[in-house]
C-alpha cells in the first residue's frame, strides 16, 4: 500500500497482470482512501498551502547547501546525502538523541538521511534540523578522525 501505476498506454496493461509488486496486493483500507481524498479536497480549498510547501521545501534546501549538506532531488521529500564514512544509522541514532528523527537509507549506493518538508514546518523548526545536522555530522566526523589518527 504505497505506490500505483496507471497509463493510457494499452500496452503496458498486461505489465501490470503479472507484475511481482501488483500480485498479491491490495487496495487501500477505507479510512487510507478517505485520508487521501480529504487530502485533495483540503489542497483544492486552500491551495496556499501548496506555495507554503514550496517555499518551505526551498528554503530547507538552501539552508543545507548553506551547511555544507547536498540535497538531491527537488521535491519535499529530501535525501541527503552524507559523507561516505559516516553510517547513516548511526547518524540517525545520534539526531534521535539530539531530539531530531529522520530516515536513514543505507542500502543504495550513497549513504543519506531522508527527511520530510510540511506546509506547517517554521524556519525555526527548520534551522534546528539543519544546524543539529550539522553539529551531529561534524561529532561523528571529529571522531572517525580522533580514532584514525
Amino acid at each position: 500500500m504505497g505506490a500505483a501505476i496507471s497509463s493510457h498506454i494499452p500496452e503496458f496493461i498486461p505489465l501490470l497482470n503479472v507484475s511481482p509488486t501488483s500480485i498479491g496486493t491490495c487496495s487501500l483500507a477505507p479510512p487510507l482512501t478517505a485520508a487521501a481524498l480529504e487530502a485533495v479536497r483540503l489542497v483544492q480549498r486552500e491551495p496556499e498551502r501548496v506555495k507554503q510547501l514550496q517555499e518551505n521545501t526551498k528554503y530547507l534546501r538552501a539552508q543545507l547547501t548553506a551547511y555544507g549538506f547536498e540535497a538531491i532531488g527537488e521535491t519535499n521529500v529530501v535525501p541527503i546525502m552524507l559523507p561516505e564514512d559516516i553510517n547513516p544509522k548511526e547518524f540517525a541514532t545520534e539526531l534521535l538523541m539530539e531530539g531530531v528523527w529522520a530516515s536513514a537509507i543505507w542500502f543504495i549506493a550513497k549513504p543519506r538521511i531522508r527527511t520530510t518538508v510540511t506546509a506547517i514546518h517554521t524556519r525555526e523548526e527548520m534551522d534546528m534540523l539543519v544546524t543539529t545536522m550539522a553539529k551531529v555530522r561534524d561529532r561523528l566526523l571529529c571522531n572517525k578522525t580522533t580514532i584514525s589518527a
